[in-house]
């Protein structure tokens, strides 16, 4: 893991130098290339062996002293990459999340002209998502007509504070739900920006930036589960559970003929399980408010390894 600092200034070398001795212990390589005598550029490289979030913190601190102090152009940063390619995915189940969370509670409001905002969200970027659900057009452009003759700061507030304002968000989201994401939604979209145009970020960054993400995937997790619920009861009808398994246990037989294995395929004991193991699994996960559905995959897996026997 590298970063790989170009400096304008030939007079910061000695000083450069001096300064990182003490860094020599911890890095694994420091070594100074210099692009062409006749210049004053030159470039300083930092590796650390491994590629680690501790090897990225350890490098990612040592280019928080070096950036500091002199200001080089920095070339090349893995620890920033590192730290990118981590956040990456809380963001990509962040934008995920919001849009099925805001798909479903668009369509509960019953609101034609909000559905219609909202349609598409995935072929919009996250700058007009941040419009859609956070600016009250209306109320913007009341604001600007109510400020533009007055001349005191007081005056301004008081005249914005007397203009009602209703956003898309509002209208969904009670008060008192999501508040990570009300809060800190404009954090969130630079904090997006940050990755997905590969900023330099710092190791603090990162553990801000991860913190956040998670938070709001939590709550937007819990708030989706509380709404897409599973009934308690499934009301099985067994008459078609007996016809459905008994086509599917025909296919397997007659695939397990041609690859010359025995048929041990009881259709009777095949629906006894399954009605059995759904009957085993009706009950809610309490955080989650839905099924949990891990003892039926156990169940499938000891049923098939008993399935079938080799001739």
């Amino acid at each position: 893991m590298i970063i790989e600092y170009l400096f304008l200034n030939s007079n910061d070398q000695e000083s450069v130098k001096e300064y990182i001795d003490s860094f020599s212990n911890t890095h694994s390589k420091l070594a100074f290339i210099y692009l062409n005598s006749e210049y004053n550029y030159w470039i300083l490289i930092s590796e650390l062996k491994g590629n680690s979030e501790d090897k990225a913190k350890q490098l990612s601190k040592f280019n928080d002293i070096i950036v500091n102090n002199y200001s080089p152009i920095i070339l090349v940063n893995e620890a920033a990459a590192y730290f990118n390619q981590k956040l990456y995915p809380l963001i990509n189940t962040f934008e995920r999340y919001l849009r099925t969370f805001v798909y479903i509670k668009a369509a509960m409001c019953n609101d034609p002209v909000l559905s219609s905002m909202i349609s598409g969200l995935e072929e919009k970027d996250f700058g007009e998502i941040t419009n859609i659900l956070f600016v009250d057009s209306s109320f913007v452009k009341k604001a600007k007509d109510a400020v533009k003759n007055l001349s005191s700061r007081s005056e301004m507030i008081t005249a914005l504070e007397e203009i009602e304002e209703s956003t898309n968000w509002s209208k969904m989201v009670d008060n008192d739900k999501l508040q990570s994401i009300k809060e800190n939604f404009y954090l969130l979209k630079d904090y997006r920006n940050d990755i997905m145009h590969a900023h330099n970020i710092t190791y603090q960054k990162y553990r801000e930036i991860k913190t956040l993400f998670e938070k709001c995937n939590m709550e937007l997790n819990t708030e989706i589960n509380s709404i897409i619920t599973i009934p308690t009861s499934t009301g099985v009808d067994r008459e078609l559970a007996s016809e459905l398994i008994n086509t599917i246990a025909s296919n397997e037989n007659e695939n397990y003929k041609r690859h010359g294995y025995d048929t041990v395929i009881s259709i009777d004991k095949i629906v006894d399980a399954i009605l059995g193991a759904l009957e085993k699994t009706k009950v809610k996960d309490e955080k989650s408010n839905r099924f949990d559905y891990k003892s039926i995959d156990r169940e499938r897996r000891k049923n098939k390894a008993g399935r079938r026997k080799k001739v």
